[in-house]
């Protein structure tokens, strides 16, 4: 899996030619094929762990100076072929269902069931839960769709399948 931070992104979201300091953006390795390559970081966060600026200074109305991500996507791959299982489409309570010092969550979802390749019924009200760190380690394939999700910052992902999470309901 590569994780890509692009502010030059074409027709990105959230793209912009220099960050809230003034310096100039460019494309960001953040994991590359699942190594783990650099933080986004303003001159601050920079200096202080001896690394380069990535231009990602990001300042709210009346805030402090901060980092944040412009356009963060996973990249796609397209060696996805979905044969069997659920197919998540929306998760609830993200803030409510993760912890981000464990990564531990538990969510409840929406979804799809898919057999022989073919959407056949939807699966309401069930719960996955894991640990992010072995969500990530179990991901088998990645798909070449990309969408986006506009938050604080411009979120894209293809569909990711995962060898097993625990799911729970329906």
């Amino acid at each position: 899996m590569t994780l890509i931070d692009d502010p030059t992104l074409e027709k990105g979201l959230l793209s912009r030619p220099f960050d809230a300091e003034g310096t100039p953006t460019a494309r960001t390795l953040v994991v590359e094929k699942g190594v783990f390559k650099t933080f986004l970081h303003n001159s601050e966060t920079a200096r202080a762990l001896g690394q380069r600026n990535t231009g990602h200074a990001a300042r709210a109305y009346r805030g402090v100076l901060g980092v944040a991500p412009t356009n963060l996507y996973l990249e796609p791959v397209g060696n996805l072929r979905f044969t069997e299982g659920v197919l998540v489409t929306e998760f609830m309570g993200l803030h409510a269902g993760a912890n981000p010092v464990s990564l531990d969550f538990s969510l409840q979802a929406l979804g799809l069931w898919v057999e022989e390749g073919e959407v056949r019924h939807a699966v309401e009200n069930f719960a996955v839960s894991g640990n992010l760190l072995e969500l990530l380690q179990a991901v088998e394939a990645v798909g070449d769709d990309l969408d986006w999700l506009l938050l604080d910052a411009a979120y894209g992902s293809p569909t990711v399948a995962v060898a097993e999470l625990s799911f729970a309901g329906a």
